[in-house]
C-alpha cells in the first residue's frame, strides 16, 4: 500500500511577500490573493466530489471589496447573515448567494426576493414571522398558509 500526499491547503508566504510585509507600516491587512487562489480551487475541488454542493464563502468573515470580488471571480458563492452582507455580496458579482441569520426579518424579504435568494430561517420564530408576513408562499420546498 503506497503513501498518498496530500498538499497544503495553504502554502506559506513567497519570499517576495515577506520582504512587502517588512516594508509596510503597521498596522495593515494583507491579502496573499495567489494562496487564496489555491486554497480555493483546492477546496472546490474536494466539495465537488460530494455530489452536487458548491462552496460558499460565509461574508462575515470579510467585508473587504476587492478581495469579495476575487472570490466572486473565483465562482464561490456567498452566504449572508444580513442585508449589509447581501449588499455586499451582489455588489462583489457573487454568482450564487445564500442566506441564513436571525437578523433577517420580514421587511428583508422584498430585498431577498429582489436578487433571487431564498432565506434558510434560523429559528421556528423567524420562520413563523416569515410565513405570516407572506402567507401561502413558498418558504424552502414547502408552501405554509
Amino acid at each position: 500500500m503506497g503513501v498518498t500526499t496530500v498538499a497544503p491547503l495553504v502554502e506559506a508566504p513567497t519570499p517576495d511577500l515577506i520582504d512587502l510585509l517588512s516594508a509596510l507600516p503597521t498596522p495593515a491587512l494583507l491579502y496573499d490573493l495567489d494562496n487564496l487562489r489555491r486554497s480555493m480551487i483546492r477546496l472546490a475541488a474536494d466539495v465537488a466530489t460530494a455530489g452536487d454542493a458548491e462552496l460558499n464563502l460565509a461574508l462575515k468573515s470579510c467585508h473587504t471589496p476587492r478581495v469579495l470580488a476575487f472570490l466572486a471571480g473565483l465562482g464561490l458563492g456567498a452566504d449572508v447573515a444580513s442585508a449589509g452582507e447581501l449588499r455586499l455580496a451582489v455588489e462583489a458579482g457573487f454568482p450564487r448567494i445564500t442566506a441564513t441569520g436571525p437578523s433577517f426579518r420580514a421587511a428583508d424579504l422584498d430585498l431577498l426576493d429582489q436578487h433571487g435568494v431564498l432565506l434558510d430561517a434560523s429559528s421556528i420564530e423567524q420562520l413563523e414571522e416569515l410565513c405570516t408576513a407572506r402567507p401561502g408562499t413558498a418558504v424552502g420546498p414547502v408552501s405554509y398558509t
